[in-house]
């Protein structure tokens, strides 16, 4: 199983970064990656590759800077702390929180993903990349909602979970139109603290 899933995790990897470096009609959205977790089962660049295949669908590309945001720049970032000993009182059962209007902010609970696959490597970073991706539509949406099915699924059931290894999950059509939409108004959002957590 673990064999199987790494060579599909390097196919999905590859299959992303010719899309994510090779389409320059997408829309290019700069986020940074804050690790705070010192895991050598947290596989941060796999991760984005999938979730920078995800977004490809959407006509979104991901760039994936390193360091911080450089607030001299214009343009309007994401930034993911990835975390762990999360507090249990701290939105129970979430894997992750977004500040959806304010529009920058995501963290990662790691800790809680690991948790709920008792395996970090290779399952754990696919449930990762899911995470990540979910908390991203978040914010490019701009509202807080969640989807029947896919990505933006408020929950995952654990046969959802094991697909992630054979084929990512989508973004529905809704999600896709409200990513554009969110995209064009980006740039105008109030900046607001509102969590949402899922």
């Amino acid at each position: 199983m673990k064999t199987i899933a790494t060579v599909t995790l390097l196919g999905i990897w590859t299959s992303a970064q010719a899309q994510t470096t090779n389409d320059s009609t997408k829309i290019t959205v700069p986020i940074y990656v804050i690790r705070n977790v010192a895991d050598r089962n947290l596989n941060v660049s796999w991760a984005q590759g999938i979730a920078s295949s995800i977004f490809a669908e959407a006509g979104v590309r991901i760039k994936w800077p390193q360091g911080e945001p450089d607030s001299r720049k214009q343009e309007m970032p994401i930034v993911i702390n990835i975390t762990a000993d999360t507090p249990k009182t701290l939105v129970p059962g979430a894997l992750a929180c977004a500040q959806v209007f304010e529009g920058v902010h995501i963290r990662i609970f790691w800790d809680r993903v690991q948790n709920t696959v008792r395996d970090a490597n290779p399952l754990g970073t696919f449930l990762l990349a899911h995470v990540v991706a979910h908390e991203i539509a978040h914010i490019l949406e701009g509202i807080n909602r969640h989807s029947e099915s896919g990505v933006m699924k408020a929950s995952w059931k654990q046969a959802e979970i094991e697909q992630m290894t054979v084929h990512p999950l989508s973004l529905d059509l809704e999600d896709v139109r409200l990513i554009r939409m969110g995209l064009l108004k980006r740039a105008t959002r109030r900046v607001d603290g509102q969590m949402t957590c899922g």
